[in-house]
């Protein structure tokens, strides 16, 4: 066996973290065309407000 050799753990760790960015990354891309399906203009989806940001004077 080599010394150096790289724990498999760590493949199964940075293979999560990729398939996790991936399904993220679907996600967000389901959640616009689904915006823009019910009637959003797509300005709106593009400049969407956070809605923590206290200064916008909307409540949750």
């Amino acid at each position: 066996m080599t010394e150096n050799a790289i724990p498999i753990s760590t493949l199964f760790i940075g293979l999560n973290g990729l398939i996790a960015l991936i399904l993220s990354n679907i996600v967000v891309i389901e959640r616009t065309k689904t915006r823009i399906w019910h009637g959003e203009s797509k300005e709106n989806v593009v400049m969407q407000p956070w809605l923590t940001d206290k200064t916008q004077g909307t409540k949750l």
